[in-house]
């Protein structure tokens, strides 16, 4: 019996050795009879599977060949020879990832050893399941329904923890979050800068996919660090001028595997996840500019009614004046009554000076343009035609509106610099023109305003000030002076954060 033993060891030791299993670049393993226990695994094998032949040899091969299923197609069956059969099988390697593998099996009754050769066709078999199963999955869906869905189908398809769809910012190197999968549900979503982070290569190149060790690459990217994240992978969304407007990324607390394919089926589904980003955005400036041609509209009717109260008014308030001084004469200089009177002035002029508000709001003040002096500009700074005492007055209200909204001390920043807009940022602004402008920006680190109040912060007599500690026309005055210098001001403010006006003033065409 010891005898037969030896034998039988020599005879399986030489197939062992032999170079059609030993040095053939296809994973192959010999398998003892109870399919259980590996007795020889070629040097392609250890490669795929991580692990040492030795390693192997302790371990069952349940522990790394997973769901072995019998094959049943025909068309693999005719590559088995008699005696052989096909089979399908998951492996899951020592990094942890799994794959899929195509595989024939051959019962050796002379070696009393299983013979196992197998091929990875992970990458094939993920992108035709994701292929097949995202097209079911979304066909029915549009919007953001079709953006919910991808992402939703592909992490549970692939197993992967978090996924995430943004749109970029014009202008600023950071991502505005619309969806975010974590772990099986949707979670508010989060901005973040992409500086540093493989989002920002996602966008400012290709499609990228990082299947281990993404934090080592990208230290300073909090967000994997906070997510555990051992692998990404991105695709850019792009819009139907190659521009690129947001990006998906998959990430994972383990290693993805190494499949391109999966990349160029992401990208062919980021195509419509694209064309939906864009529509959604396209809807978004257009009831912008609906909404800033409303507002046109509205100051544009306040205007010409204030106007025409002013002229009325001020013609009344002349009048008054007018009489009020011819009874001031007729009485004794320094009496009891000449100084009610002077009192009754003062209030007059007062009246006087906001019905002169009024005017400059209604546009119907003259003002003298000119080439504003450079002396006081920095020297590479264009020029503006401008009425500079106007400028003057237009800077003091903003000046003081900022010292208003910060009670407890802040910082207040003002910043000129030149600037060409184009026309992308035309189409999404209401009534400007393409061209050179002179940029004019005056930042405070106040309270900051609600949307609510910024729809109305140029309007008339609108104030948020207690009664007696403000007129409303402040900002009123600044918004006419810019309109009537064929000027542009917008307002960026959030609660808490501060409040910028930005002027855009045309470049002068003379000098």
């Amino acid at each position: 019996m010891g005898h037969e033993s030896e034998k039988l060891e020599r005879r399986r030791e030489s197939l062992a050795q032999s170079p059609l299993f030993a040095q053939l670049l296809v994973p192959q393993l010999l398998l003892l009879p109870d399919g259980q226990q590996l007795y020889r695994a070629n040097r392609a094998a250890q490669v795929h599977l991580g692990y040492s032949e030795q390693q192997l040899q302790q371990m069952r091969v349940s522990e790394f060949l997973i769901d072995i299923q019998q094959g049943t197609l025909p068309e693999f069956g005719r590559l088995a020879a008699p005696g052989s059969s096909y089979c399908f099988m998951q492996a899951r390697t020592a990094s942890g990832e799994l794959n899929y593998l195509i595989g024939i099996r051959t019962d050796l009754p002379e070696y009393e050893l299983h013979h196992l050769i197998y091929g990875d066709f992970t990458d094939l078999y993920l992108a035709r399941r994701l292929l097949t199963e995202l097209t079911a999955g979304t066909a029915r869906l549009s919007g953001e329904g079709y953006l919910r869905g991808l992402l939703e189908q592909t992490a549970r398809l692939l197993g992967i923890r978090y996924a995430y769809l943004g749109e970029t910012v014009p202008g600023e190197e950071r991502v505005r979050g619309l969806l975010y999968w974590v772990d099986g549900t949707f979670h508010p979503p989060l901005d973040y800068a992409l500086p540093g982070t493989p989002c920002e290569n996602v966008v400012m190149r290709e499609a990228c996919l990082y299947s281990r060790n993404v934090q080592q690459l990208f230290p300073q990217d909090l967000e994997l660090q906070q997510l555990g994240a051992e692998s990404y992978m991105g695709v850019p969304l792009r819009d139907s001028k190659g521009r690129t407007i947001g990006l998906v990324w998959f990430a994972d607390t383990k290693p993805l595997p190494q499949v391109p394919v999966l990349l160029e089926v992401l990208t062919l589904f980021a195509e419509r996840a694209s064309a939906e980003l864009e529509r959604r955005r396209i809807e978004q400036e257009l009831q912008t500019v609906r909404e800033q041609l409303l507002q046109a509209q509205k100051m544009e009717s306040i205007g010409q009614m204030a106007g025409g109260i002013a002229h009325d008014f001020n013609n009344l308030l002349t009048a008054i004046l007018g009489y009020v001084e011819l009874a001031q004469a007729s009485l004794p200089q320094h009496s009891k009554e000449s100084m009610f009177l002077q009192n009754a002035i003062k209030a007059i002029e007062k009246a006087t000076d906001f019905t002169r508000q009024l005017v400059t709001f209604a546009r119907r003040q003259p003002m003298e343009l000119q080439p504003v002096n450079q002396t006081f500009l920095p020297d590479d700074l264009w020029l503006v035609e401008a009425d500079p005492g106007y400028i003057t007055q237009m800077l003091s209200n903003l000046a003081l509106n900022a010292r208003d909204a910060m009670p407890n001390g802040g910082t207040l920043t003002i910043e000129l610099a030149n600037v060409s807009l184009d026309a992308e940022y035309a189409r999404t602004h209401y009534d400007v023109q393409p061209g050179d402008y002179v940029m004019l920006a005056v930042s405070d680190t106040g309270v900051g305003m609600s949307p609510e109040v910024q729809r109305r912060v140029f309007e008339p007599f609108f104030t948020t000030k207690s009664q007696g500690q403000g007129s409303g026309m402040g900002l009123a005055t600044v918004y006419s002076i810019v309109k009537q210098l064929g000027g542009h001001i917008w307002v960026y403010s959030k609660v808490g954060r501060g409040t910028t006006f930005k002027i855009y003033l045309p470049r002068a065409r003379r000098v």
